[in-house]
């Protein structure tokens, strides 16, 4: 194998670079050198100007020379690939398909064994809330199945667990429905407390608000009662006046002092007024 490609020769390059960095860092030097000044400014503009020429110059052969190397390099690569590398990479995609089939139908045997256990013990717990797919293991060849058999275990067991004690709990008909979302007990019990608080302050923050309406309308209705307007009495018709001057008899018995009574009676003697003791 190590005698099918040989180099025969290198790339030959005849170059005097190093003399030629001299006289650059000559020229550089002398640039930079120069004080810049009003008087001076055009000089250093036409310094600059000449060692950008002059790099740019060095870049157009160097990029000529580069490309003159790289030619047959590139011929050579283009054989190869042909030759070599794309017999090689066809010859490791194919093998690596026919491991991937041998090793993936494994890896599906593994897994319906791992399923099969996994659905077996969910009857043996009695828990009908999750599935395979819900806990997807990452099967490999490498682990053993006992490992993945141990993993379920744990796994419905702990689920199992969470169920018995949400049976305990106050709410636990929406707490179990909350952990079906996403197995996680403290979640649950978190969302439903939650959802209760949110309820009783909205619960008193109608009964405020009713509370509040009853009352305003309460103050308006006294409003009404003081601003209504006042009904006049109803004006009952009048009997005719009797004549002062009319002599009637009246009967009645007085009870007093006997001071009293004599001064009534002399009072009706005053008066003119008739009256008999009885």
């Amino acid at each position: 194998m190590d005698n099918l490609i040989i180099l025969k020769q290198l790339p030959i390059i005849e170059e005097q670079l190093a003399t030629l960095k001299q006289e650059i860092q000559s020229q550089v030097e002398q640039a930079l050198s120069l004080a810049v000044t009003d008087e001076t400014i055009k000089e250093v503009k036409k310094t600059r100007a000449e060692l950008t020429k002059d790099f740019t110059a060095l870049e157009e052969r160097r990029k000529h020379l580069k490309a003159a190397i790289m030619q047959p390099y590139e011929a050579f690569e283009a054989i190869y690939k042909d030759c070599v590398s794309d017999i090689y990479k066809y010859a490791d995609t194919t093998l690596k398909s026919r491991v991937d089939e041998v090793e993936n139908e494994r890896k599906a045997q593994k897994k319906a064994e791992i399923e099969e256990y996994f659905n077996e013990l969910q009857q043996v717990l009695n828990i009908d809330i999750v599935n395979f797919e819900q806990w997807n293991p990452n099967i490999t060849l490498s682990t053993a199945v006992s490992n993945y058999k141990k993993q379920a275990k744990e796994y419905l067991e702990g689920i199992a667990n969470d169920i018995a004690a949400i049976e305990t709990m106050e709410d636990s008909v929406e707490i179990l429905v909350e952990y079906k979302q996403n197995l996680n007990l403290s979640s649950a019990i978190a969302i439903v407390k939650n959802r209760k608080m949110a309820i009783e302050n909205q619960k008193r923050l109608a009964e405020e608000m009713e509370a509040r309406k009853q009352a305003e309308q309460a103050a308006i209705a006294k409003v009404d009662e003081v601003a209504a307007p006042i009904t006049p009495p109803i004006q009952q018709p009048q009997k005719p006046e009797k004549d002062p001057e009319e002599v009637i008899s009246v009967m009645f018995m007085v009870t007093g002092k006997r001071r009293d009574v004599r001064e009534l009676a002399g009072a009706m003697k005053q008066l003119g007024i008739e009256y008999k003791i009885l």
